[in-house]
């Protein structure tokens, strides 16, 4: 995780996992061991949102997807499209699997 000091008890942590930002207090912070540093392979791929372009999205746009993901656990089914992977995340807490580019479309053009 990545790590801000606050103040000297406190620090904010991102998960590397989940991307979260945490607070917590210094003395639960651990040294990473310097194995972990050097030999875990590269984590993160570059992809984009299945059915849609690479092209920069408005800030509208983005806040609109952050609404839609931020803070949930959703299902991502990866694809191969050659140059890069792309994603269809699925939203599965609701009673209905809500298919997070589907309903971003939808959003989008109502607006």
């Amino acid at each position: 995780s990545t790590t801000r000091h606050l103040h000297l008890q406190k620090a904010e942590v991102r998960l590397v996992d989940s991307g979260d930002m945490e607070e917590v207090s210094c003395s639960s912070l651990r040294p990473l061991p310097e194995q972990f540093c050097t030999d875990l392979p590269f984590q993160g791929i570059s992809c984009s949102l299945r059915n849609f372009s690479h092209s920069l999205w408005s800030s509208s746009a983005r806040q609109l997807f952050k609404e839609l993901v931020y803070r949930k656990h959703l299902y991502a089914v990866a694809y191969d499209s050659g140059k890069t992977y792309t994603v269809e995340l699925v939203d599965t807490s609701q009673e209905k699997d809500i298919v997070i580019s589907e309903r971003f479309r939808e959003l989008l053009d109502k607006r």
